[in-house]
């Protein structure tokens, strides 16, 4: 990829690997298991070519919130963050945002980390209060969950139709398994539900066969996201530094331009940053 695309990377991580919180990191992961700071990012994204990057949260507390709020202040390449708060308080999450936006002048958005929890708790009175608590502080909420929590993600865009939501890495389908039907048709019921939800193409390879996948493993899924959210709607997140377990950076890039390819009425200046830039609102500032 050449310097020409201009890239905004909506979903990057950094941690120090301490504490009870990177349990989820397995043997297999071994990889990742060491501390990825922000000198790291700053290289991979410039060797890559990128422009921007979303700091999105790993750790549910505030006070790793904060920090990544700290480093996007003193770093022009950092456009936003993603920060973490206990959403379940509903109405009384209000107190955590205002902390978080005291911290730092580029909180874009809150995500909780739904994807290991039962589904039913995304449908719960405080989680939905929380949720619209985030939309009225004008942020966006970044849903981190699975496939089969599709059904109860959707109940819960219904239930705040002022709150625009980001799903992050696709919302994890099996694309080892290949599974794709009720994802798919579940995918396009999000899309039709609000014009104010978004997508991040971010997190495939993870989800696929990490020593064995190919191109073609990716092009349906990334039909399907392209066909139920259009070009207005969708956005690149490599999800580094755990994509690394299973490509590097540059081959997660690759994926999304091979597809490109084939879709050459596709504004890819929408998928790679303007989209961004938009659900983010950059443009006024920090770019």
């Amino acid at each position: 990829m050449g310097a020409e695309q201009k890239i905004i990377d909506t979903h990057n991580h950094l941690w120090k690997l301490k504490g009870e919180h990177f349990s989820w990191i397995t043997e297999e992961m071994d990889l990742i298991r060491r501390d990825f700071s922000f000198v790291d990012l700053k290289k991979v994204l410039s060797t890559n070519h990128v422009n921007g990057s979303i700091l999105v949260q790993a750790i549910p507390t505030t006070e790793e919130s904060e920090a990544l709020l700290k480093i996007a202040d003193d770093n022009e390449l950092v456009k936003g963050v993603i920060g973490w708060c206990d959403i379940r308080k509903g109405a009384r999450v209000q107190q955590d945002i205002d902390h978080l936006k005291q911290s730092g002048s580029l909180l874009k958005g809150i995500r909780f980390m739904s994807q290991g929890l039962p589904a039913d708790h995304l449908l719960k009175p405080d989680f939905i209060e929380g949720c619209r608590t985030v939309g009225k502080n004008r942020l966006v909420y970044e849903l981190l969950i699975i496939a089969k929590q599709l059904p109860e993600a959707i109940e819960l865009v219904k239930q705040c139709p002022d709150v625009t939501f980001v799903i992050e890495h696709i919302a994890k389908p099996a694309i080892k398994k290949q599974e794709i039907s009720l994802w798919q048709e579940n995918m396009m019921k999000m899309a039709q539900v609000s014009d104010k939800t978004y997508c991040k193409i971010s997190g495939m390879v993870t989800e696929a066969d990490w020593k064995k996948w190919q191109q073609k493993d990716f092009e349906p899924y990334i039909d399907s996201v392209y066909r139920a959210f259009g070009q207005d709607r969708i956005m690149f997140g490599s999800d580094w530094p755990v994509a690394l377990v299973a490509a590097e950076y540059e081959q997660v890039v690759k994926i999304l331009n091979k597809w490109l390819e084939k879709h050459i009425e596709l504004d890819k200046n929408k998928l790679f940053y303007k989209n961004a830039e938009n659900v983010y609102s950059l443009s006024a500032d920090h770019v």
